[in-house]
């Protein structure tokens, strides 16, 4: 699994998307489905003014795009930034 980030989105948008639940706001992300014209399925990463924060790669099943989206809602908290660009 593997999503592409858009740099259309502020560091900050992205910070309030990460604020675990009841910090004070709304739940302010929300992924959404989509079907593409070849028949696959993929979902995006959206903030609550509609900006894509990530968009993940084509499935062939939709059950499994939505496995791909539960899986990602419990380990994105947890998941480690294993930074890679040097010194």
């Amino acid at each position: 699994m593997y999503f592409l980030l858009t740099d259309s989105v502020s560091v900050a948008e992205i910070a309030r998307v990460m604020m675990p639940a009841g910090a004070g706001s709304e739940m302010i992300s929300r992924f959404e489905l989509r079907r593409s014209a070849a028949g696959g399925y993929y979902f995006m990463l959206l903030t609550d003014s509609n900006a894509v924060i990530a968009t993940s790669e084509m499935h062939a099943h939709k059950e499994s795009a939505l496995i791909a989206i539960r899986v990602m809602t419990r380990i994105a908290i947890i998941a480690p930034i294993d930074d890679r660009t040097g010194p």
